[in-house]
Protein backbone atom coordinates (compact mmCIF):
# COMPACT_ATOMS: atom_id res chain seq x y z
CA UNK A 1 0.00 0.00 0.00
CA UNK A 2 0.77 3.70 -0.31
CA UNK A 3 1.71 4.54 3.11
CA UNK A 4 3.77 1.25 3.29
CA UNK A 5 5.77 2.58 0.05
CA UNK A 6 6.17 5.84 1.94
CA UNK A 7 7.63 4.27 5.53
CA UNK A 8 10.05 2.58 3.48
CA UNK A 9 11.49 5.48 0.79
CA UNK A 10 11.79 8.02 4.57
CA UNK A 11 14.20 5.23 6.61
CA UNK A 12 16.64 7.11 8.03
CA UNK A 13 20.02 6.26 7.32
CA UNK A 14 21.39 6.06 10.02
CA UNK A 15 19.12 2.91 10.85
CA UNK A 16 20.44 1.47 7.86
CA UNK A 17 24.10 1.57 9.14
CA UNK A 18 23.31 0.37 12.60
CA UNK A 19 21.24 -2.87 10.96
CA UNK A 20 24.33 -3.80 8.98
CA UNK A 21 26.66 -3.95 12.73
CA UNK A 22 24.49 -5.35 14.70
CA UNK A 23 22.25 -8.39 12.85
CA UNK A 24 19.79 -9.01 16.03
CA UNK A 25 19.03 -5.71 16.61
CA UNK A 26 18.26 -5.17 12.60
CA UNK A 27 16.03 -7.86 12.74
CA UNK A 28 14.25 -6.28 16.02
CA UNK A 29 13.67 -3.70 14.11
CA UNK A 30 12.58 -5.01 11.25
CA UNK A 31 9.84 -7.04 13.27
CA UNK A 32 8.99 -3.36 14.88
CA UNK A 33 8.42 -1.36 12.03
CA UNK A 34 6.30 -4.21 10.28
CA UNK A 35 4.28 -4.57 13.45
CA UNK A 36 3.75 -0.64 12.97
CA UNK A 37 3.27 -0.75 9.09
CA UNK A 38 0.66 -3.70 9.86
CA UNK A 39 -1.16 -1.60 12.65
CA UNK A 40 -1.08 1.55 10.66
CA UNK A 41 -2.44 -1.17 7.42
CA UNK A 42 -5.74 -2.09 9.90
CA UNK A 43 -6.36 2.07 10.45
CA UNK A 44 -6.19 2.79 7.07
CA UNK A 45 -7.65 0.55 5.28
CA UNK A 46 -11.21 0.91 6.63
CA UNK A 47 -10.91 4.33 5.90
CA UNK A 48 -9.35 3.87 2.16
CA UNK A 49 -12.10 1.62 1.43
CA UNK A 50 -15.66 3.12 3.05
CA UNK A 51 -16.97 6.39 3.18
CA UNK A 52 -19.05 5.85 5.71
CA UNK A 53 -16.08 4.79 7.51
CA UNK A 54 -14.39 8.09 6.58
CA UNK A 55 -17.43 9.97 7.81
CA UNK A 56 -18.12 8.52 11.22
CA UNK A 57 -14.35 8.78 12.00
CA UNK A 58 -14.63 12.40 11.10
CA UNK A 59 -17.82 13.25 13.18
CA UNK A 60 -16.03 10.56 15.74
CA UNK A 61 -13.42 13.10 15.81
CA UNK A 62 -14.86 16.19 15.93
CA UNK A 63 -17.02 14.92 19.01
CA UNK A 64 -13.89 14.16 20.68
CA UNK A 65 -12.36 17.67 20.40
CA UNK A 66 -15.94 18.83 21.53
CA UNK A 67 -15.93 16.46 24.22
CA UNK A 68 -12.02 17.81 24.88
CA UNK A 69 -12.66 21.34 25.01
CA UNK A 70 -15.39 21.09 27.16
CA UNK A 71 -13.30 19.21 30.18
CA UNK A 72 -10.99 21.99 29.31
CA UNK A 73 -13.62 24.91 29.75
CA UNK A 74 -14.77 23.08 32.90
CA UNK A 75 -11.19 22.74 34.47
CA UNK A 76 -10.58 26.47 33.69
CA UNK A 77 -14.24 27.06 35.26
CA UNK A 78 -13.21 25.57 38.27
CA UNK A 79 -9.51 26.85 38.16
CA UNK A 80 -11.23 30.25 38.25
CA UNK A 81 -13.66 29.69 41.12
CA UNK A 82 -11.02 28.36 42.70
CA UNK A 83 -8.58 31.47 42.29
CA UNK A 84 -11.73 33.50 43.56
CA UNK A 85 -11.75 31.45 46.45
CA UNK A 86 -8.74 31.47 47.36
CA UNK A 87 -8.76 35.74 47.46
CA UNK A 88 -11.24 35.53 49.66
CA UNK A 89 -9.28 33.25 51.68
CA UNK A 90 -6.83 35.29 51.92
CA UNK A 91 -8.72 38.31 52.56
CA UNK A 92 -10.01 36.93 55.60
CA UNK A 93 -6.37 36.01 56.89
CA UNK A 94 -5.69 39.50 56.38
CA UNK A 95 -8.19 39.98 59.48
CA UNK A 96 -5.28 38.26 61.74
CA UNK A 97 -3.85 41.20 62.79
CA UNK A 98 -7.60 41.47 64.85
CA UNK A 99 -6.71 38.38 66.79
CA UNK A 100 -3.45 38.94 67.29
CA UNK A 101 -4.54 42.28 68.62
CA UNK A 102 -7.40 40.58 70.84
CA UNK A 103 -4.59 38.26 72.27
CA UNK A 104 -1.24 40.92 72.90
CA UNK A 105 -3.87 43.34 74.62
CA UNK A 106 -5.06 40.21 77.14
CA UNK A 107 -1.29 39.10 77.98
CA UNK A 108 -1.01 42.79 78.52
CA UNK A 109 -3.72 42.83 80.80
CA UNK A 110 -1.81 39.77 82.64
CA UNK A 111 1.56 41.62 82.41
CA UNK A 112 -0.15 44.61 84.73
CA UNK A 113 -1.86 42.08 87.03
CA UNK A 114 1.03 40.44 87.85
CA UNK A 115 3.03 44.17 88.13
CA UNK A 116 0.32 45.36 90.06
CA UNK A 117 -0.78 42.36 92.11
CA UNK A 118 2.12 39.78 91.79
CA UNK A 119 4.69 42.15 92.60
CA UNK A 120 6.60 40.70 89.01
CA UNK A 121 9.54 42.92 88.09
CA UNK A 122 9.56 41.08 84.87
CA UNK A 123 6.56 42.13 83.37
CA UNK A 124 7.12 45.44 82.80
CA UNK A 125 10.07 43.79 79.75
CA UNK A 126 6.90 41.72 78.65
CA UNK A 127 4.98 44.91 78.63
CA UNK A 128 7.07 46.55 76.25
CA UNK A 129 7.37 44.04 74.03
CA UNK A 130 3.63 43.68 73.74
CA UNK A 131 2.58 47.28 73.54
CA UNK A 132 5.19 47.45 70.40
CA UNK A 133 2.95 44.65 68.51
CA UNK A 134 -0.03 46.35 69.93
CA UNK A 135 0.78 49.72 67.83
CA UNK A 136 2.14 47.40 64.54
CA UNK A 137 -1.39 45.72 64.87
CA UNK A 138 -3.62 48.96 65.01
CA UNK A 139 -0.76 50.02 62.42
CA UNK A 140 -2.04 47.12 60.00
CA UNK A 141 -5.67 47.12 60.93
CA UNK A 142 -5.79 51.21 59.70
CA UNK A 143 -3.82 49.66 56.35
CA UNK A 144 -6.68 46.67 55.73
CA UNK A 145 -8.97 47.32 52.82
CA UNK A 146 -11.16 44.90 54.75
CA UNK A 147 -12.86 48.04 56.38
CA UNK A 148 -13.60 50.00 53.02
CA UNK A 149 -15.66 47.23 52.11
CA UNK A 150 -18.43 47.21 55.23
CA UNK A 151 -21.76 48.39 54.97
CA UNK A 152 -22.37 52.14 55.78
CA UNK A 153 -23.96 50.96 58.95
CA UNK A 154 -21.33 48.80 59.79
CA UNK A 155 -18.49 51.35 59.22
CA UNK A 156 -20.87 53.63 61.60
CA UNK A 157 -20.72 51.24 64.45
CA UNK A 158 -17.17 50.55 64.13
CA UNK A 159 -14.35 53.55 64.46
CA UNK A 160 -10.49 52.00 64.32
CA UNK A 161 -9.72 55.59 65.47
CA UNK A 162 -11.75 55.43 68.65
CA UNK A 163 -10.12 52.28 69.43
CA UNK A 164 -7.06 53.92 68.28
CA UNK A 165 -7.00 56.64 70.74
CA UNK A 166 -8.47 54.37 73.70
CA UNK A 167 -5.16 52.62 73.00
CA UNK A 168 -3.33 55.26 73.52
CA UNK A 169 -4.91 56.22 76.91
CA UNK A 170 -4.67 52.92 77.80
CA UNK A 171 -0.79 52.47 77.43
CA UNK A 172 -0.08 56.31 79.20
CA UNK A 173 -2.28 54.44 82.15
CA UNK A 174 -0.28 51.36 81.88
CA UNK A 175 3.27 53.33 81.24
CA UNK A 176 2.26 55.23 84.16
CA UNK A 177 1.49 51.93 86.47
CA UNK A 178 4.95 50.05 85.47
CA UNK A 179 6.69 53.92 86.89
CA UNK A 180 5.38 52.28 90.26
CA UNK A 181 6.80 50.16 92.87
CA UNK A 182 5.28 46.42 91.38
CA UNK A 183 3.25 45.39 94.27
CA UNK A 184 2.24 49.26 95.80
CA UNK A 185 -0.61 50.81 96.14
CA UNK A 186 -0.07 53.43 93.68
CA UNK A 187 0.75 50.79 90.75
CA UNK A 188 -2.69 48.71 91.84
CA UNK A 189 -4.53 52.17 91.42
CA UNK A 190 -2.94 52.99 88.44
CA UNK A 191 -3.83 49.31 87.10
CA UNK A 192 -6.90 49.70 87.88
CA UNK A 193 -7.98 52.92 85.81
CA UNK A 194 -5.97 50.83 82.55
CA UNK A 195 -7.83 48.28 82.84
CA UNK A 196 -11.39 50.45 82.43
CA UNK A 197 -9.74 51.56 79.42
CA UNK A 198 -8.94 48.39 77.97
CA UNK A 199 -12.67 47.34 77.89
CA UNK A 200 -13.48 50.12 75.67
CA UNK A 201 -10.61 48.89 72.93
CA UNK A 202 -12.02 44.81 73.57
CA UNK A 203 -15.81 46.09 72.65
CA UNK A 204 -14.55 47.92 69.31
CA UNK A 205 -12.49 45.14 68.37
CA UNK A 206 -14.82 42.80 69.14
CA UNK A 207 -17.82 44.29 66.77
CA UNK A 208 -15.22 45.47 64.04
CA UNK A 209 -14.04 41.69 63.99
CA UNK A 210 -17.38 40.32 63.54
CA UNK A 211 -18.95 42.86 60.67
CA UNK A 212 -15.56 41.64 58.91
CA UNK A 213 -16.21 37.79 59.34
CA UNK A 214 -19.83 38.49 58.16
CA UNK A 215 -18.94 40.70 55.13
CA UNK A 216 -15.98 37.87 54.42
CA UNK A 217 -18.96 35.08 54.33
CA UNK A 218 -21.48 37.12 52.29
CA UNK A 219 -18.63 37.41 49.75
CA UNK A 220 -18.03 34.08 50.06
CA UNK A 221 -21.31 32.98 49.43
CA UNK A 222 -21.92 35.94 46.41
CA UNK A 223 -18.66 33.58 45.28
CA UNK A 224 -19.84 30.20 45.53
CA UNK A 225 -23.51 31.41 44.02
CA UNK A 226 -21.35 33.26 40.77
CA UNK A 227 -19.78 29.75 40.45
CA UNK A 228 -22.32 27.29 40.33
CA UNK A 229 -24.32 30.04 38.08
CA UNK A 230 -21.27 29.82 35.69
CA UNK A 231 -20.53 26.13 35.42
CA UNK A 232 -24.23 25.66 35.33
CA UNK A 233 -24.58 27.96 32.10
CA UNK A 234 -21.41 26.06 31.17
CA UNK A 235 -22.75 22.71 31.37
CA UNK A 236 -26.04 24.26 29.84
CA UNK A 237 -23.68 25.30 26.36
CA UNK A 238 -21.65 22.33 26.23
CA UNK A 239 -25.06 20.17 26.29
CA UNK A 240 -26.69 22.74 23.60
CA UNK A 241 -23.28 22.44 21.99
CA UNK A 242 -23.26 18.88 21.62
CA UNK A 243 -26.93 18.70 20.50
CA UNK A 244 -26.28 21.04 18.09
CA UNK A 245 -23.69 19.01 16.39
CA UNK A 246 -25.24 15.75 16.96
CA UNK A 247 -28.58 17.80 15.03
CA UNK A 248 -25.81 18.93 12.25
CA UNK A 249 -24.01 15.55 11.94
CA UNK A 250 -27.07 13.89 10.96
CA UNK A 251 -28.80 16.29 8.88
CA UNK A 252 -24.85 16.40 6.92
CA UNK A 253 -24.74 12.87 7.13
CA UNK A 254 -28.40 12.41 5.73
CA UNK A 255 -27.53 14.87 3.24
CA UNK A 256 -24.47 12.87 2.07
CA UNK A 257 -25.29 9.18 3.04
CA UNK A 258 -28.23 9.07 1.77
CA UNK A 259 -27.28 10.11 -1.84
CA UNK A 260 -24.35 8.05 -1.83
CA UNK A 261 -27.03 5.03 -1.14
CA UNK A 262 -28.51 6.29 -4.32
CA UNK A 263 -25.68 6.35 -6.19
CA UNK A 264 -24.53 2.81 -5.22
CA UNK A 265 -28.17 1.32 -6.20
CA UNK A 266 -27.89 3.00 -9.39
CA UNK A 267 -24.26 1.63 -9.74
CA UNK A 268 -25.66 -1.61 -9.15
CA UNK A 269 -28.80 -1.33 -11.33
CA UNK A 270 -26.18 -0.65 -14.19
CA UNK A 271 -24.28 -3.55 -13.52
CA UNK A 272 -27.31 -5.66 -13.68
CA UNK A 273 -27.93 -3.92 -16.84
CA UNK A 274 -31.05 -2.19 -15.78
CA UNK A 275 -30.43 0.75 -17.90
CA UNK A 276 -33.69 2.16 -16.79
CA UNK A 277 -33.08 3.08 -13.36
CA UNK A 278 -32.99 6.77 -12.91
CA UNK A 279 -31.20 8.48 -9.73
CA UNK A 280 -33.50 10.89 -8.11
CA UNK A 281 -32.05 13.05 -5.29
CA UNK A 282 -33.60 16.04 -3.28
CA UNK A 283 -30.78 18.38 -4.23
CA UNK A 284 -29.39 18.20 -7.88
CA UNK A 285 -26.92 21.43 -7.29
CA UNK A 286 -24.51 19.95 -5.43
CA UNK A 287 -21.56 17.73 -6.02
CA UNK A 288 -23.47 14.62 -5.69
CA UNK A 289 -26.99 16.23 -7.44
CA UNK A 290 -23.95 17.02 -10.69
CA UNK A 291 -23.02 13.03 -10.28
CA UNK A 292 -26.24 11.60 -10.32
CA UNK A 293 -27.02 13.86 -13.72
CA UNK A 294 -24.49 12.40 -14.89
CA UNK A 295 -25.22 8.82 -13.90
CA UNK A 296 -28.69 9.07 -15.43
CA UNK A 297 -27.35 10.41 -18.88
CA UNK A 298 -25.38 7.86 -18.78
CA UNK A 299 -28.54 5.03 -17.74
CA UNK A 300 -30.29 6.89 -20.64
CA UNK A 301 -27.52 6.80 -23.14
CA UNK A 302 -26.48 2.92 -22.32
CA UNK A 303 -30.19 1.67 -22.69
CA UNK A 304 -30.58 3.53 -25.98
CA UNK A 305 -27.33 1.85 -27.06
CA UNK A 306 -28.19 -1.50 -25.85
CA UNK A 307 -31.55 -1.89 -26.98
CA UNK A 308 -30.11 -0.68 -30.17
CA UNK A 309 -27.60 -3.98 -29.61
CA UNK A 310 -30.26 -5.91 -28.51
CA UNK A 311 -32.08 -5.38 -31.59
CA UNK A 312 -29.06 -6.08 -33.64
CA UNK A 313 -28.33 -8.94 -31.67
CA UNK A 314 -32.06 -10.28 -32.61
CA UNK A 315 -32.93 -8.63 -35.69
CA UNK A 316 -31.40 -8.69 -39.40
CA UNK A 317 -29.57 -5.63 -40.32
CA UNK A 318 -31.27 -5.48 -43.82
CA UNK A 319 -34.88 -6.45 -43.79
CA UNK A 320 -35.41 -5.44 -39.82
CA UNK A 321 -37.17 -8.75 -39.70
CA UNK A 322 -35.53 -11.23 -36.62
CA UNK A 323 -32.48 -13.51 -37.30
CA UNK A 324 -31.75 -16.88 -37.32
CA UNK A 325 -30.94 -16.88 -33.72
CA UNK A 326 -33.88 -15.21 -32.91
CA UNK A 327 -35.82 -17.82 -34.97
CA UNK A 328 -34.60 -20.93 -33.21
CA UNK A 329 -35.23 -19.21 -29.60
CA UNK A 330 -38.79 -18.53 -30.30
CA UNK A 331 -39.61 -21.40 -31.83
CA UNK A 332 -38.41 -23.12 -28.93
CA UNK A 333 -40.70 -20.98 -26.73
CA UNK A 334 -43.16 -21.66 -28.77
CA UNK A 335 -43.29 -25.22 -28.11
CA UNK A 336 -42.69 -24.85 -25.01
CA UNK A 337 -46.21 -22.44 -24.69
CA UNK A 338 -47.72 -25.57 -26.83
CA UNK A 339 -47.06 -28.32 -24.72
CA UNK A 340 -47.93 -26.17 -21.69
CA UNK A 341 -51.46 -25.19 -22.92
CA UNK A 342 -51.84 -28.18 -25.82
CA UNK A 343 -52.03 -25.49 -28.93
CA UNK A 344 -50.95 -26.30 -31.87
CA UNK A 345 -48.14 -24.30 -33.76
CA UNK A 346 -46.92 -24.02 -37.29
CA UNK A 347 -44.19 -23.01 -39.59
CA UNK A 348 -44.20 -21.31 -43.15
CA UNK A 349 -40.84 -21.82 -44.75
CA UNK A 350 -40.70 -19.23 -47.77
CA UNK A 351 -38.44 -18.52 -50.44
CA UNK A 352 -37.93 -15.57 -53.23
CA UNK A 353 -38.54 -17.54 -56.65
CA UNK A 354 -35.06 -16.74 -58.91
CA UNK A 355 -33.68 -14.55 -56.51
CA UNK A 356 -30.02 -15.15 -57.50
CA UNK A 357 -31.49 -14.38 -61.16
CA UNK A 358 -32.65 -10.75 -59.87
CA UNK A 359 -29.21 -9.96 -58.53
CA UNK A 360 -27.59 -10.97 -61.37
CA UNK A 361 -29.91 -8.72 -63.46
CA UNK A 362 -30.46 -6.20 -61.81
CA UNK A 363 -27.94 -6.03 -59.23
CA UNK A 364 -27.17 -6.41 -55.46
CA UNK A 365 -28.88 -2.98 -54.35
CA UNK A 366 -32.51 -4.27 -56.24
CA UNK A 367 -32.00 -7.65 -54.65
CA UNK A 368 -31.95 -5.80 -51.38
CA UNK A 369 -35.34 -3.77 -51.93
CA UNK A 370 -36.71 -6.78 -53.08
CA UNK A 371 -35.88 -8.96 -49.38
CA UNK A 372 -37.11 -5.20 -47.70
CA UNK A 373 -40.41 -5.09 -49.39
CA UNK A 374 -40.67 -9.15 -48.83
CA UNK A 375 -40.74 -8.47 -45.48
CA UNK A 376 -42.52 -5.71 -45.04
CA UNK A 377 -45.31 -7.68 -47.37
CA UNK A 378 -45.07 -10.30 -44.54
CA UNK A 379 -45.28 -7.81 -41.26
CA UNK A 380 -48.66 -6.55 -43.11
CA UNK A 381 -49.81 -9.32 -43.65
CA UNK A 382 -49.66 -11.64 -41.23
CA UNK A 383 -51.13 -11.47 -37.44
CA UNK A 384 -49.88 -9.50 -34.51
CA UNK A 385 -48.91 -12.73 -32.55
CA UNK A 386 -46.89 -14.00 -35.64
CA UNK A 387 -43.28 -13.80 -36.06
CA UNK A 388 -41.84 -13.08 -39.40
CA UNK A 389 -37.84 -14.20 -39.50
CA UNK A 390 -35.20 -14.01 -41.90
CA UNK A 391 -34.04 -17.62 -42.31
CA UNK A 392 -30.93 -16.90 -44.35
CA UNK A 393 -30.62 -15.59 -47.89
CA UNK A 394 -33.43 -14.91 -49.53
CA UNK A 395 -35.54 -17.62 -47.14
CA UNK A 396 -38.06 -16.30 -44.60
CA UNK A 397 -39.56 -18.18 -41.56
CA UNK A 398 -42.63 -17.49 -40.58
CA UNK A 399 -43.77 -18.68 -36.83
CA UNK A 400 -47.34 -19.15 -36.57
CA UNK A 401 -48.44 -19.83 -32.79
CA UNK A 402 -51.86 -21.33 -31.79
CA UNK A 403 -52.32 -21.86 -35.68
CA UNK A 404 -53.69 -25.43 -36.94
CA UNK A 405 -52.03 -26.85 -40.35
CA UNK A 406 -55.28 -25.45 -42.27
CA UNK A 407 -55.58 -22.15 -41.33
CA UNK A 408 -51.50 -22.40 -41.77
CA UNK A 409 -52.34 -22.96 -45.13
CA UNK A 410 -55.04 -20.45 -45.97
CA UNK A 411 -52.64 -17.61 -44.45
CA UNK A 412 -49.52 -18.96 -46.74
CA UNK A 413 -51.85 -18.31 -49.99
CA UNK A 414 -52.76 -15.07 -48.75
CA UNK A 415 -49.29 -14.12 -48.54
CA UNK A 416 -48.10 -15.70 -51.82
CA UNK A 417 -50.96 -13.67 -53.85
CA UNK A 418 -49.73 -10.50 -52.11
CA UNK A 419 -46.45 -10.85 -53.16
CA UNK A 420 -47.51 -11.72 -56.28
CA UNK A 421 -49.32 -8.44 -56.86
CA UNK A 422 -46.59 -6.50 -55.47
CA UNK A 423 -43.52 -5.15 -57.96
CA UNK A 424 -40.56 -3.45 -57.44
CA UNK A 425 -38.99 -0.17 -59.49
CA UNK A 426 -35.35 -0.45 -60.70
CA UNK A 427 -33.14 2.58 -61.77
CA UNK A 428 -33.75 1.86 -65.45
CA UNK A 429 -37.48 2.11 -65.12
CA UNK A 430 -38.48 -1.44 -65.19
CA UNK A 431 -40.45 -3.01 -62.85
CA UNK A 432 -39.51 -6.62 -61.50
CA UNK A 433 -42.68 -9.02 -60.66
CA UNK A 434 -42.13 -11.08 -57.86
CA UNK A 435 -43.36 -14.60 -56.43
CA UNK A 436 -42.65 -17.35 -53.46
CA UNK A 437 -42.76 -20.50 -52.87
CA UNK A 438 -43.85 -21.65 -49.61
CA UNK A 439 -43.50 -24.69 -47.50
CA UNK A 440 -46.33 -25.68 -44.71
CA UNK A 441 -46.03 -27.90 -41.81
CA UNK A 442 -48.15 -28.36 -38.76
CA UNK A 443 -47.35 -29.64 -35.27
CA UNK A 444 -49.93 -30.76 -32.76
CA UNK A 445 -49.51 -30.07 -29.00
CA UNK A 446 -46.56 -32.79 -27.74
CA UNK A 447 -45.58 -33.31 -31.26
CA UNK A 448 -42.31 -33.61 -33.26
CA UNK A 449 -39.36 -31.24 -32.29
CA UNK A 450 -38.63 -27.49 -33.27
CA UNK A 451 -35.78 -29.25 -35.54
CA UNK A 452 -37.95 -31.57 -36.76
CA UNK A 453 -40.84 -29.56 -37.73
CA UNK A 454 -38.23 -27.33 -39.20
CA UNK A 455 -37.34 -30.12 -41.87
CA UNK A 456 -40.51 -30.94 -42.43
CA UNK A 457 -41.62 -27.21 -43.91
CA UNK A 458 -38.68 -27.20 -45.67
CA UNK A 459 -39.22 -29.76 -47.71
CA UNK A 460 -42.68 -28.71 -48.16
CA UNK A 461 -40.43 -25.91 -49.68
CA UNK A 462 -38.63 -28.23 -51.76
CA UNK A 463 -41.89 -29.40 -52.84
CA UNK A 464 -43.38 -26.56 -54.09
CA UNK A 465 -39.98 -25.13 -55.52
CA UNK A 466 -39.95 -28.62 -57.71
CA UNK A 467 -43.62 -28.01 -58.35
CA UNK A 468 -43.04 -25.01 -60.39
CA UNK A 469 -42.39 -22.05 -57.73
CA UNK A 470 -44.83 -19.46 -56.62
CA UNK A 471 -47.04 -21.83 -55.21
CA UNK A 472 -47.99 -23.44 -51.39
CA UNK A 473 -47.05 -26.92 -50.62
CA UNK A 474 -47.78 -28.81 -47.16
CA UNK A 475 -45.78 -31.02 -45.54
CA UNK A 476 -46.50 -34.85 -47.08
CA UNK A 477 -47.44 -38.12 -45.60
CA UNK A 478 -48.73 -38.45 -42.53
CA UNK A 479 -48.65 -35.59 -39.36
CA UNK A 480 -45.44 -35.00 -37.55
CA UNK A 481 -45.18 -38.13 -35.13
CA UNK A 482 -44.35 -37.73 -31.49
CA UNK A 483 -40.88 -37.45 -30.39
CA UNK A 484 -40.74 -38.69 -26.82
CA UNK A 485 -36.89 -37.84 -26.65
CA UNK A 486 -38.13 -33.83 -26.75
CA UNK A 487 -39.03 -31.84 -23.72
CA UNK A 488 -39.79 -28.52 -23.31
CA UNK A 489 -37.56 -26.34 -21.57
Amino acid sequence: MRHISLLRRFKPQSAAAREGSDPHASGARRTRRGALRRLLSRIVYPLHRSIHVRFQFAFGLSVLGLLVMAAIAVASGRAILQNYETSVEETRLETLPILFLQRDLREIDRAGFRFAVEGDRTARERYRELAAQVDMHFQDLASTPLGMSLTPSSRGAVSLSEANSAWRSVKAKMDEMFRYEPGTAESFEASKRAYLGIDPIYSVINRFQTYSLADQQQRLLSAQTAGKESLTALVIAILVGVCVLIAMGSTVGHSVLQPIEQLRIAAGKLGQKDFSHRVRLRNSLDELGQLAAAINQASATLDKLYRELEKRSTHDGLTGALNRAAFDERLEAEFTGADRHGRPVSLLMVDIDHFKRINDTYGHQAGDRVLRLVADLFEQATRPGDVVTRYGGEEFGIILPDTGEEAALSLAERLRVVVEEASIACDDGDAIQLTVSIGCAGRLPHGATPKALVKAADAALYVAKRSGRNRVSRAGGPRLRPDPTWRAA
